[in-house]
């Protein structure tokens, strides 16, 4: 080919000679007939062509002439080029020969020459689509920044970009003429000049290949350093203004770019990050000089919104100061994330980090955009060094901080005990000294029964279980949970141990000593007042749980029809067949031995008591003064309403054991034997014995004789055994109740959370349950009236197999509509309507479909129950603002949220069950944290028949399995089928 004729053409004729040379050696001859097509409207342009003789005719829609090219025109140059399908066609008007240059060759050469590709462009007048395809692959891509980012985005930013020439020493920005942009070299050399800690110029020289302006770009502050071209060069440029644009619809190159990215401070931002770090408790003595070393140390780092900043557990190496935006300050993770505080511009964290260096015990995230200052721990320390004035304010701050932090923690922990609640910070500090925490873990013996007592526990958290052994058996006498206390009597007494405490969960404890034990009690009243309550209260719990357990007791129940009389037979007796032992006094021998424990107990405290020095002997003469008013004034009209309440339970639950029982009717005693403080009668059952018995004089029976308070009972009596049938023996059963597990519990008029409030249950407390709904509730004797709670909420306690179901549920307040045919008397409460309307078509986002996301029916049969899927919605990265959750709501047939619903999720490996809960709309009742380390996830809502929703998870349709952040909204509906 002819070079002169490539130099005539204009596309070409700016090239060097060296450039044009490169293309000629690229290009090829080819001939047409008159006629030929060369190529039609919406072809892939992939060849230009030079025409050397002939012409061709270019054609519109339906074949329309539009114009006609001669020879040294170039065909199809701007399609080819620019990267898009033919916009016309093109026909041989006569016999042509023409010279073609494929795409491929073009991009080729703008690979080994970008500047070939530039001059093409700016000739052409748009961006060459080769030029792009260069752009993305040999200069985005390469930067680890950008190594992330997806074809797409790539392509985004490439199209963006514009190049600059910058002649040799040419200034491109400095303090004068501020620039906010992203550059990359492509070709010569950029020198970055920085104003070094002393005030001397640091120079970093830059060539083909490296970036800048990053955090200009970001943060949207100018670049904080002077750029200078060394020798003649080329930048493409990105403005912050286009960088925006791109952000809002690709989020993940901020993303992607903010990671790992730190810059110095502009001189500016120094001058006010010294007025913010005079805020700051650990700087605030520090001279002017000291502040600005620090400033000078701080960098800039950028967080997109929904970032975490540092994560709970993470090293702590840094301080964080929030230039603008906004952070939160967070503990847990998941669904159990708590957000401890919110921080703004100007606010400051992570300081303890400077201090210790351990791990952080919370974590950050940012809320929106947020740009921070910060310092690491490793540049300060190097400024301890240089300023000694810094060293000494750390040692001051560090030690005010600590003890402040000491007071913090044991004010927080002791104040949550009831017994220390009315005591003032100062009157903690100084009980802080005679206490000294203890940890145990689940299932470990705090202490023994018979053991030696040195100390007693208070119990900060969790749960320990009160046992004692009886004729071999172990029986637990009381849970104790958060804010109790035990081995206090021993400490009263000077007695060995009563019984052993054994942890049921991992337990946080206060110990106090018994040499501190009475000076505690006569310095703070307040405590022995909470202290005698609290021992009154548990005498009365442990009494009437020792009375229960004695009355279940099998030997608590065999009591004979009729007692022997006591003679002196004149004659031997005749011999007779062996007859069945007479029963035993069980609860007699349990009763008796009691109290000589007692009296033995009252015998060694005489004696305790008499070497005692007669200091000490004033000081427990005190506390029994302070003791008896209690008991005598205060204590009776507590107990009187506990036992008043109590008894009426007490009587509830005997007589429901006795009615499921056949009552047993046994001839009238001749003698019978009286119980001093019995808390119930007792049924008698009679012997049936193995063989017909033959009657003879009965022998004398000497019975035991029981003490009490100084009288005495006498049995004497005669045995005169009569065939009777068996009878079943009675059982003593303990009413089913509930004890409220949570700190508050709504008591509603009926099973729902769509019904009135009608009062409020405390942590602790106990109820009877009357009955169940059979879908989570509970109907309990709520201080004489009825009312309804969630079994989610209590712990049952007593016989729960014999919870009957509710015969009648009170009507909601939106009522349904009766059937139109009388039902049979149903054997629980019915739930739903027995008819089931044409069911309304789902409410279904289309981006569903694109991300695979799909739903599998419950298959059920007609009138059956099931949890349908009533609407499902994705969230975009920019919707979703940072959130990355499944949201579920749960509704019945009303359209009423369920509360405490189980809701499956699974995945590939796992699953866990979260329940609804009772939040204000229109926050959903319940939602399940994303990662994309799990995969998908499918979710259902269990205990009937579900729709399942599957292949959930992290991404966007273009960007599957991207930790992109996105969440999804699931509202579930009890439907009929």
């Amino acid at each position: 080919m002819n070079l002169q004729m490539l130099k005539k053409t204009p596309l070409f004729a700016d090239l060097t000679e060296e450039e044009q040379r490169a293309i000629q050696a690229r290009m090829y001859p080819e001939r047409f007939r008159k006629g030929d097509l060369l190529f039609r409207k919406g072809d892939p342009s992939e060849m230009l062509y030079l025409i050397q003789e002939g012409t061709v005719r270019l054609l519109g829609e339906g074949g329309i002439p539009l114009a006609t090219l001669g020879p040294g025109s170039l065909l199809g140059e701007a399609d080819a080029l620019a990267g898009r399908p033919r916009s016309t066609g093109a026909q041989a008007a006569s016999d042509l020969d023409v010279w073609t240059l494929s795409m491929a060759d073009v991009r080729d050469l703008v690979a080994r020459s970008p500047e070939l590709g530039l001059r093409l462009s700016e000739a052409l007048g748009v961006r060459l689509a080769p030029l792009v395809d260069y752009l993305v692959e040999r200069r985005l891509r390469p930067l680890r920044a950008f190594a992330s980012l997806s074809e797409e985005e790539l392509r985004a930013l490439a199209e963006r970009m514009t190049p600059l020439r910058l002649g040799k020493g040419v200034c491109f920005c400095d303090a004068a003429s501020p620039r906010t942009c992203l550059c990359l070299v492509e070709k010569g050399a950029i020198h970055l000049v920085t104003e070094t800690t002393e005030g001397r110029e640091d120079v970093v020289e830059l060539g083909p290949g490296a970036s800048f302006g990053e955090m200009a770009v970001l943060t949207g502050q100018p670049l904080t350093q002077t750029a200078r071209a060394a020798e003649e060069s080329t930048l493409w440029v990105l403005e912050r203004k286009d960088f925006e644009d791109l952000v809002q619809r690709y989020p993940g190159i901020r993303r992607a770019l903010s990671q790992d990215l730190r810059a110095p401070l502009s001189t500016e931002d120094r001058s006010r990050a010294v007025e913010v770090l005079r805020t700051v408790p650990l700087f605030r003595d520090l001279p002017q000089e000291a502040l600005r070393a620090i400033a000078r140390r701080l960098l800039v780092r950028h967080v997109p919104a929904g970032e975490v900043v540092f994560a709970e557990g993470s090293t702590g190496d840094a301080l964080y100061v929030v230039e603008s935006g906004e952070v939160q300050i967070v503990t847990g993770a998941g669904a159990g994330t708590k957000v401890l505080a919110t921080l703004r511009t100007g606010e400051y964290f992570g300081e303890m980090a400077l201090l210790t260096g351990k791990s952080r015990s919370t974590g950050a995230r940012a809320v929106r955009d947020t740009n921070l200052w910060m310092l690491y721990r490793t540049d300060f320390e190097e400024l301890l060094v240089r300023h000694p004035s810094i060293s000494l304010a750390l040692n001051r701050a560090l030690s005010e901080r600590l003890l402040e932090a000491d007071r913090r923690f044991y004010e927080a922990h002791l104040s949550r005990i009831p017994l220390f609640r009315g005591l003032s910070p100062a009157q903690l500090e100084d009980l802080r000294q005679k206490l000294s925490p203890e940890v145990f873990r689940r299932g470990e013996v705090i202490c023994r029964e018979g053991e030696e007592a040195d100390r007693m526990w208070f119990l900060e958290s969790g749960q320990v279980e009160v046992v004692i052994q009886v004729d071999g058996e172990e029986v637990r006498l009381a849970t104790l949970r958060d804010g109790d206390f035990f081995g206090e009597m021993a400490l009263l007494t000077g007695s060995v141990r009563s019984a052993t405490v054994r942890a049921l969960t991992d337990v946080d404890l206060w110990s106090l000593r018994k040499e501190e034990f009475d000076g505690l009690l006569l310095q703070y009243p307040t405590v022995a007042i909470a202290l005698s309550q609290a021992l009154s209260e548990r005498l009365h719990a442990t009494t009437e749980r020792l009375t229960l357990i004695a009355l279940a007791r099998p030997e608590a129940r065999r009591v004979p029809t009729s007692l022997p009389e006591r003679r002196v037979s004149p004659v031997a007796p005749a011999a007779r067949p062996a007859r069945r032992p007479t029963p035993a006094f069980g609860l007699q021998r349990s009763v008796l031995g009691a109290l000589q424990r007692l009296q033995q107990m009252a015998q060694d405290t005489i004696a305790w008591f008499g070497e005692c020095s007669a200091a000490t002997k004033l000081r427990l003469a005190a506390v029994l003064l302070l003791l008896a008013w209690l008991c005598g004034i205060s204590v009776p009209a507590m107990l009187i309403s506990s036992l008043s309440a109590r008894s009426v339970q007490a009587q509830n639950a005997v007589r429901l054991a006795l009615t499921r029982t056949p009552p047993i009717v046994a001839p009238a005693p001749t003698n019978a034997l009286a119980v001093v403080g019995a808390p119930v009668a007792l049924a008698a059952p009679t012997v049936q014995p193995e063989a017909p018995q033959v009657q003879a004089p009965a022998p004398q029976v000497e019975e035991p004789v029981v003490v009490f308070g100084g009288g005495k009972v006498e049995a004497t009596a005669e045995v005169a055994p009569t065939p009777t049938e068996a009878q079943p023996t009675p059982t003593l059963e303990v009413a089913p109740s509930c004890v409220v597990t949570s700190e508050t519990l709504n008591v509603r008029a009926g099973p729902g959370v769509v019904y009135d409030r009608i009062g409020q249950a405390l942590q602790g407390e106990e109820y009877a349950i009357l009955a169940a709904s059979g879908t989570g509730w509970y109907l309990i004797d709520f201080g004489g009236r009825e009312g309804w709670v969630s079994e989610d909420y209590v712990e049952v306690r007593g016989a729960a197999e014999r919870i009957a179901l509710a015969q009648a549920i009170p009507p909601t307040p939106t009522p349904v509509p009766p059937p139109a045919t009388p039902q049979p008397q149903p054997t629980q409460p019915a739930l739903m309507a027995a008819a089931a309307p044409a069911q309304p078509p789902r409410k279904w986002d289309s981006r569903l479909d694109l991300l695979g996301v799909r739903v599998e029916p419950a298959a059920v049969a007609p009138g059956q129950p099931y949890w349908r899927l009533v609407e499902a919605r994705w969230a975009n990265e920019q919707e979703s603002q940072g959130k990355h959750h499944i949201y579920v709501d749960v509704l019945d047939e009303n359209g009423q949220r369920i509360i405490g619903q189980p809701v499956v999720v699974r995945w590939h490996d796992g699953q866990v069950v979260i329940k609804t809960e009772d939040k204000p709309e229109p926050e959903f009742s319940c939602n399940f944290q994303m990662y994309t380390v799990l995969g998908a996830y499918d979710l259902y809502v269990d205990g009937l028949p579900s729709d399942k929703v599957l292949g959930m998870g992290l991404g966007t349709p273009e960007l599957p399995n991207w930790t992109i952040h996105t969440s999804f909204y699931l509202v579930f509906q009890r439907t009929t089928g």
